[in-house]
This record gives C-alpha cells, structure tokens and sequence, in this order.
C-alpha cells in the first residue's frame, strides 16, 4: 500500500512480534470489525527481510499490478524469498555459496542398500550438482554444501534426523513434485 509492504492478520501479528514493528489494524468492511496490520517502508524491504529469512520464516511478496480505486485492486506474488532462494544484498553469506538442496529416495545399489538422489543449487551462480549417495554419504555431503534450505518429500520418514544437516530450513513439498 503506497510506500509500504503491509502485512495482515496472522502475518502482522508475527512480524510485528519478530520486526519489532508496529501492529495497527484497519477496517475490513462496513460493520465486519477490524483486521490487524504492520508494514515496513518500502525502502528498507531488504532489511527486515534478512530478519524474517534469518529467523527461518519464508516470505512472499505481492505487488498491486492494478490502478488503485474503488474496491480491491489486484495483487500478483511477485518474489518468493527463503534461505535457499536468496540472490542479493545482504541477506548472502558473505564469499560463500548459498546452496538449496532437495533430497529424495532414489534406486537402490545392486546390493538393495537405500541411496539418495541429492540436487542442490546455488542460485547466485547457477551452479547444480546432481548426485546418487548412499545413506551413509549424506552427511559427508551435507558438511561440504552447507545447504541453508533443503526440500524433501512430505512424508519421508526413512531419511533419519541426525544425517538431516544442522541449522538448516527444511521445508517439506509433495512427493510428486520430486
């Protein structure tokens, strides 16, 4: 809204608890109560994004594509951000990479031992490595990349927690998708 980037209902109330940011409310409609409502100024959207990403939330955010008039004007997700899609400024580790990993169950070795397909991607350089690990590789893997993201099947179960890496975000998507 204007020169801001407004946050409502349940995502005020977090940012405004995890930006230290006000939180006001405005009108939802002739007699319909008032909804909550922080915003942080359009120029300073790097910083307190770096907050949210740093804190492990994923933000997206939408621009008004309409002219502003009467009623609701169109909103377009424009920019998804999390750790491992992060692509400037000061939300990068400084001269390291900044690698999204997924992890998923591929073949088994002609022994039936479980192995992983592990893809991980640096966004600021484009650089992809594909690979086929046995279980027991994982965290060797992990170590080496540092991933800030990793995208495993929702579901997954055989991938034990302690060769999941530390510190990182994971963030579960539909088994289909891999």
């Amino acid at each position: 809204m204007g020169d801001f980037y407004e946050t409502f209902d349940d995502d005020a109330e977090l940012c405004s608890r995890e930006l230290g940011i006000a939180l006001t409310s405005r009108p939802m409609g002739k007699g319909e109560g008032r909804i909550p409502l922080a915003g942080v100024p359009h120029h300073q959207l790097e910083r307190y994004l770096e907050r949210l990403v740093s804190g492990g939330h994923r933000v997206a955010i939408a621009e008004q594509v309409s002219e502003p008039g009467q009623g609701l004007v169109e909103r377009r997700i424009l920019r998804v951000v999390t750790p491992g899609t992060v692509e400037s400024g000061a939300l990068l580790p400084s001269g390291a990479h900044n690698w999204l990993a997924a992890a998923a169950p591929g073949p088994a070795d002609p022994r039936g031992a479980a192995r992983w397909v592990l893809a991980a991607c640096d966004v600021t350089t484009g650089e992809l490595e594909l690979q086929l690990l046995g279980a027991d590789e994982l965290a060797g893997e992990w170590a080496r990349l540092a991933p800030r993201e990793l995208l495993i099947p929702d579901g997954e179960r055989s991938l034990p927690a302690t060769q999941l890496p530390e510190g990182v975000l994971i963030t579960r998507r539909p088994a289909r998708r891999f």
